[in-house]
């Protein structure tokens, strides 16, 4: 029992840990996000001087406690998102969720992924983010038609649109998605391209419908 419960301590001091994950799942979770705040490529754009949490190893491999997370998450059959791990950590992850038949979210990779790496993503099964905070006067990484752009060049049947609201900064999330789909729709993108976006493609990695 001792080496049971170091294993799990040294899992929750490296921030990965399975046990965590399980419980969430058991409790009705739907969606699981690898590190996002805390990932250290995160810390690092944010010039933090915090290591934060790697999810591969010295030999570009994915660490045990991750790999134990993907074992749960297909035990449960509930959605993996890639949080904010580096382009290469995502792609690395992918390999292994693609193994395992993982219903997979890349996390609004477009504020660190080229656009290579973006469709190499989707040829590996993800489902790809956009968000509408990137064009808010709080963030303003991309400009509305520079999304429509973006999405354009993924195909919205591999895009999900997402509001990213919740910060006090900005209106709640549900006012979000609906000045995310008028301005998407403004700025030339048709209703049936925003219904798969916000509607069936969701649904469809929520296991809602086939």
């Amino acid at each position: 029992m001792m080496g049971v419960f170091n294993e799990t301590v040294k899992q929750v001091l490296s921030g990965l840990n399975p046990t965590a994950v399980e419980i969430s799942a058991r409790l009705g979770a739907k969606v699981i996000w690898m590190p996002t705040l805390s990932s250290h490529f995160h810390q690092e754009r944010i010039k933090s001087d915090r290591p934060g949490i790697y999810i591969i190893d010295a030999k570009g491999r994915v660490v045990p406690p991750a790999l134990k997370i993907l074992d749960v998450i297909r035990e449960y059959d509930v959605v993996l998102a890639t949080g904010h791990l580096s382009p290469e950590e995502i792609l690395v992850l992918l390999d292994e969720t693609q193994k395992r038949g993982l219903k997979t979210l890349a996390t609004h990779p477009n504020w660190a992924c080229t656009l290579e790496q973006q469709q190499c993503m989707v040829a590996k099964g993800a489902f790809i983010e956009f968000s509408f905070l990137s064009v808010m006067p709080t963030l303003r990484r991309l400009s509305p038609d520079s999304l429509v752009s973006q999405i354009r060049s993924i195909g919205p049947e591999n895009c999900i649109l997402t509001s990213d609201f919740g910060w006090p900064e900005n209106p709640p999330p549900a006012e979000g998605m609906r000045m995310a789909i008028a301005t998407l729709h403004k700025y030339g993108m048709t209703r049936q391209e925003l219904e798969l976006m916000v509607k069936r493609n969701p649904a469809k990695l929520l296991g809602l419908h086939k």
